[in-house]
């Protein structure tokens, strides 16, 4: 007895659902190579390895079948014995698509009427792609990329500005919802080629004329130079921020997510039932952790204090130049003491953040320091002008000190609550804001301003 485990080859083959005559001669030349078919899922199609045979594929539609039906219902499974007695077996089901073979050379067809075929074709496909072609790209332009591109066009806050340009998330995220929806109207405009011209010849007493296995080909290599240009894009736009990070992450899950679904549904036990609850519950449940996720990552920190009901977490990061090195007084009864540094950088600029505060339960007191620089003149005078046109501070130029060039423009605002001491040199800007009097701004800013030249020197 043959023991010998047959081997399993994966493939990937860029065909939409309505493309069957490319899928089925895709089929039986793997068939005739010695490699029978087993599954797919999306582009990723499973085989078996076996003796080479000469094979005739049929990929029908089949109406009263629903998309969560990975295993064949028992109105499925009479259709799939009605099938068998003309001679087509049965391979494999995925919601409203089946797929058949025989052995026979010229086997009679299973849809004859061609206007019921195409329309079983067309009305399968929309079903299956309606998410990925219409809702996901709406969805996300309405809720997330008009304020991103919004915000990144029309700035309000100078830290919001210049997060956006360094930390390149939302420029990631805009540039991988300007390549989906890009993609999803090329293969709509595909599939309306495809629906509308075989109307017509159906009209006109022609055959459906499908895309040949050679187009198909082309349009799949057009699909992998695609999405490698895309990847390779985005990780260019990479920075190692924690948004970023949890981009990355989150891509990685939904990968992994749906190679888990796929799996899932896709088992002997799946059935109508069980798939709904998968293919619904489940990723809605790893969307909300991933959401709560987000959120713990926003709030992060490496302390943590609990004070009664409530507990902080906080930031205490090293520093060079404390509130207690500038001579503030602590409050009497403070919190905790959070000092934080950040830094992003991209190829369009580079900001750093310092800061040091004491929090008591209604207030925090102490200073930040942004640093932020470009070698675009445009950005700077965007950013500048974010800085210097803030409606909550009233400027007042001052005279160069020890502490800056003649060349620099120094302000000092004053708000209600807190001052803003501002350097503007010729392709970084340091704006200092808390409570801190016009010497030990002065201070702040003399000691990052060295620290800065020191850097770049």
């Amino acid at each position: 007895m043959n023991n010998k485990k047959k081997k399993i080859k994966r493939k990937m083959f860029f065909a939409s659902s309505y493309e069957i005559r490319a899928i089925e001669n895709f089929l039986e030349e793997e068939a005739e190579k010695g490699w029978m078919f087993e599954r797919c899922s999306g582009m990723f199609y499973v085989f078996e390895e076996c003796e080479p045979v000469k094979l005739k594929f049929q990929v029908d539609y089949f109406d009263k079948a629903t998309i969560f039906d990975t295993n064949p219902e028992s109105n499925t499974l009479d259709y799939i014995e009605y099938c068998s007695e003309s001679g087509w077996q049965h391979v494999f089901s995925s919601g409203k698509m089946q797929i058949f073979y025989s052995v026979q050379d010229n086997p009679v067809p299973i849809q004859t009427d061609e206007k019921m075929k195409l329309k079983l074709v067309c009305k399968a496909t929309i079903l299956a792609n309606w998410i990925n072609w219409i809702l996901l790209p709406l969805i996300w332009g309405l809720f997330n990329v008009r304020e991103m591109v919004d915000e990144l066009l029309n700035p309000n806050y100078y830290f919001a500005y210049s997060r956006s340009l360094t930390e390149l998330s939302e420029v990631g995220f805009v540039v991988f919802w300007l390549a989906f929806t890009l993609l999803s109207i090329v293969n709509m405009a595909r599939f309306g080629i495809f629906c509308f011209r075989n109307k017509r010849r159906l009209k006109n007493g022609l055959g459906i004329q499908y895309y040949s296995s050679k187009n198909i080909k082309k349009y799949g290599v057009f699909h992998q130079i695609y999405l490698i240009s895309l990847l390779v894009l985005l990780a260019a736009l990479f920075t190692k921020d924690h948004v970023s990070l949890y981009l990355m992450i989150e891509f990685i899950v939904t990968i992994l997510m749906i190679f888990l679904i796929s799996k899932m549904t896709y088992s002997k036990w799946a059935n109508r039932k069980a798939n709904i609850v998968i293919m619904l519950v489940f990723p809605i449940v790893v969307a909300n952790a991933l959401i709560f996720a987000f959120m713990g990552s926003i709030s992060r920190g490496d302390a943590k204090l609990i004070s009664g009901d409530a507990i902080y977490v906080y930031s205490t990061d090293d520093i060079d130049l404390t509130l207690e090195d500038l001579g503030v007084d602590k409050p009497d009864e403070f919190l905790y003491e959070e000092t934080v540094h950040d830094k992003a950088k991209s190829f369009l600029g580079m900001r750093e953040v310092y800061s040091d505060y004491y929090n008591t339960e209604d207030n925090s007191y102490g200073y930040s320091i942004e640093i932020f620089s470009s070698k675009y003149k445009s950005i700077m005078d965007t950013y500048n002008q974010l800085v210097l046109e803030d409606e909550y501070y009233t400027y007042t130029g001052l005279t160069a000190t020890k502490n800056t060039w003649c060349s620099d423009q120094v302000l000092y605002g004053t708000g209600e609550d807190v001052s803003m001491y501002v350097v503007v040199q010729d392709g970084i800007t340091f704006v200092i804001e808390g409570h801190l009097n016009q010497e030990q701004a002065a201070e702040v800013s003399s000691y990052y301003m060295n620290m800065a030249s020191a850097l770049t020197r």
